[in-house]
């Protein structure tokens, strides 16, 4: 639940509230979004969170996202393991290390060290099939925030096939659509 800063698990059967993981008290006191909930992902007993904002300032202009991990039996137990991000998404694991892609900045990170790929456009939505990375690219958001900052601002929707080895990179333009939000691998 984005605009209230929190996320609600529910029983998909009966749909019964089992709990919820509140980011801070900023939204019930005024109403608004602070910190800007991107993607979730559950790895064992934990919750991976990405957002733009730790702090709770998206409002104030302050982009200092990135991912945080909650454990599920204990919410109180929550810890940033990624930080210094622009607008994070899609929050991956693949061969048991975390995967996330920095959408402002157009990195495609493994571990929180390791950028494994650089690419032009507002990217989210990541898949691999053991061999090729796929990253899911919209049509570039906030344009005006990223003028003068790039020497090259990619405009167009689709995806990339990536190859991590060589790092090339191919693109597949799909001009019927503007936003991709994420990508599934199928057999």
């Amino acid at each position: 639940q984005t605009s209230l800063d929190l996320v609600a698990a529910y029983n998909a059967g009966t749909k019964k509230r089992l709990f919820e993981i509140t980011l801070s008290d900023k939204a019930e006191k005024t109403g608004q979004t602070h910190h800007w909930m991107n993607d979730l992902h559950v790895r064992g007993d934990y919750l991976y969170i990405s957002m733009f904002s730790h702090s709770g300032c998206r409002m104030e202009g302050v982009t200092d996202g990135g991912v945080v991990q909650v454990n599920i039996d204990d919410p109180s137990k929550r810890y940033v393991i990624m930080q210094n991000l622009w607008m994070p998404h899609t929050v991956r694991f693949f061969d048991s290390e975390i995967c996330i892609l920095d959408s402002m900045n157009g990195r495609f990170y493994k571990t929180d060290k390791i950028v494994l790929g650089e690419f032009y456009g507002f990217i989210r939505g990541l898949g691999y099939d053991g061999v090729y990375y796929y990253i899911g690219q919209s049509e570039t958001r906030y344009f005006d925030r990223l003028k003068g900052l790039k020497n090259h601002i990619g405009m167009s929707a689709g995806f990339y096939l990536f190859d991590p080895e060589t790092k090339a990179a191919k693109f597949f333009s799909l001009p019927q659509i503007h936003q991709v939000h994420d990508l599934c691998v199928i057999d």
